[in-house]
């Protein structure tokens, strides 16, 4: 960003959040874990640190709890966290894009229950988009959700799922309808509510963090649970 004319309020932000960085999260990334997986209780100690310094809460406005970030500081900011580590970079960019999906497309019981957690670092979100079969073409989701009564049963399988093993709910895109363009929908599912199984993907590098594939056998959710509109998650 060095054509960007940065505010002297956004270089004191960017400095102090290096020195912090520097300081207290590079240690831990780069030598206690370096490439080692982070257990969820240190990587959310470490999410709570950083959401005084806007991370995840500033994605979020004023009005729902947040600390409403301009997005040029907020991307300034973020590129702090991805030069100390990639691997942190994972879940700030997966909780905070979390978050906007809350706050925009959630209804009010939802966002309520859950938004307050991201924007303290209390809670952890995946979003299941990708599937074995399954990649940047969204139009060829086959996870399942049918129609039962109230609620909707979900049955089908996500891979490379960031922050799954910490996830304490998921957003889940699945098929409720054969129109490619008209018949996915997002589904909130939390983890201790509607069950799903997670099984860590352990690679060649980025390991602090968690890639995960997912399961879905059977979970029943009610449609009350359903991000935006049913048939537009595209």
């Amino acid at each position: 960003m060095g054509h960007v004319m940065r505010t002297p309020e956004q270089l004191e932000a960017v400095e102090s959040f290096r020195r912090f960085l520097a300081d207290r999260i590079d240690p831990v990334f780069n030598k206690e874990y370096r490439d080692k997986f982070i257990p969820r209780e240190k990587m959310s100690e470490i999410m709570r640190q950083l959401t005084e310094f806007g991370m995840i809460s500033g994605a979020v406005s004023e009005e729902h709890g947040g600390l409403g970030l301009d997005w040029p500081t907020l991307i300034m900011l973020f590129e702090e966290v991805a030069a100390c580590s990639v691997d942190l970079s994972t879940p700030v960019v997966i909780n905070s894009f979390g978050a906007q999906m809350l706050e925009k497309l959630a209804p009010d019981h939802l966002r309520e229950r859950y938004l307050p957690g991201l924007i303290s670092g209390e809670l952890f979100v995946s979003v299941g988009i990708s599937e074995p079969d399954v990649g940047s073409n969204v139009l060829e989701i086959k996870t399942r959700a049918r129609r039962d009564g109230d609620d909707f049963i979900i049955n089908g399988e996500k891979t490379w799922i960031s922050n799954g093993s910490y996830s304490d709910f998921l957003i889940c895109t699945c098929r409720t309808g054969d129109d490619p363009r008209k018949g996915l929908t997002h589904f909130l599912l939390d983890r201790k509510e509607h069950p799903y199984e997670v099984q860590d993907i352990h690679k060649i590098a980025w390991n602090s963090q968690s890639t995960a594939q997912i399961f879905l056998n059977d979970v029943r959710v009610p449609a009350s649970n359903i991000i935006g509109k049913e048939g537009e998650a595209l």
